[in-house]
């Protein structure tokens, strides 16, 4: 699996997907070499499109690609696609091996016909971000797209707040908040301590989520720091309740629209770096 630290492709188009059970969002990157039909610079661009939540991913991923008959593949160098889901665990770097990666995710969930085990190496947190993807919808964008990268969402956070923050705190608490889930990932000193995510149906459940983790880990509520970032509705509201329990509550800037993520905009970075 292509690491997340791998350079971009020498492309004139950089595609990125993210797959969230409430809307795909994507962006459109023009490389150095791309061009608009007039002969001008391409511009970025970015779309939401809200998902039918009856129907199964797979169908919704026919839906966008329907959406989207202008995706020829040999005018994208690179597609990236991120899958948010809570079916995934972290494993350290030095005990992974792939052909073992069934049976480390068989020792935390069950296994479903319908999903595939993937792996994503995180190289700034020294591990390896096993998980299951949707083997129907992951096929039908592998059809266009046989040179795709799947990413799952915690990858792409945890190696982006693993480099943002490398070294710079002795231990630090990271959430990233989409729609009524949350992902939360601990360091110490730039290593990922624990990733984990769970559903939240309000402010309070979110912040004693994070209160929890943070006892676990054993981290000081007046001198660490609990980084918060996402788009959700309930992030201010989790924010406000926090700082009643934590001396430190950052809020992430974020310079992101209604047509993207947090999570795509830490792929971008990534891939930048």
């Amino acid at each position: 699996m292509t690491p997340l630290s791998a350079a971009a492709h020498a492309a004139p188009l950089h595609l990125a997907l993210h797959l969230t059970p409430e809307a795909f969002y994507g962006t459109v990157v023009p490389g150095p070499a791309a061009t608009a039909p007039t002969g001008g610079k391409l511009r970025a661009s970015a779309f939401r499109m809200p998902t039918d939540e009856c129907t199964s991913l797979a169908a919704n991923v026919k839906t966008l690609l329907a959406q989207h008959p202008e995706w020829e593949p040999e005018r994208y160098g690179r597609v990236d696609i991120v899958v948010e889901t809570l079916r995934y665990t972290p494993v350290p770097l030095e005990l992974f091996e792939e052909d073992q990666r069934q049976e480390l995710f068989s020792c935390c969930f069950d296994r479903r016909e319908e999903e595939q085990i993937r792996h994503n190496v995180l190289p700034s947190c020294n591990a390896v971000a096993v998980f299951a993807a949707d083997r129907f919808a992951a096929g039908m964008l592998l059809d266009p797209f046989p040179r795709a990268n799947i990413y799952c969402q915690a990858a792409v956070d945890a190696e982006y707040f693993a480099r943002l923050y490398r070294e710079e705190e002795p231990m630090e608490l990271c959430a990233v908040f989409n729609a009524e889930r949350v992902h939360a990932y601990a360091y110490r000193q730039g290593s990922l301590l624990s990733a984990s995510s769970f559903t939240s149906l309000s402010a309070d459940d979110a912040v004693y989520f994070l209160l929890s983790l943070m006892k676990q880990h054993e981290m000081d509520l007046r001198s660490h720091t609990l980084h918060l970032a996402g788009q959700s509705e309930l992030l201010e509201d989790a924010a406000e309740r926090a700082r009643k329990f934590v001396r430190f509550v950052d809020r992430v800037a974020l310079p992101a629209t209604e047509e993207s993520t947090f999570s795509l905009y830490a792929l971008q970075q990534l891939k930048n770096s």
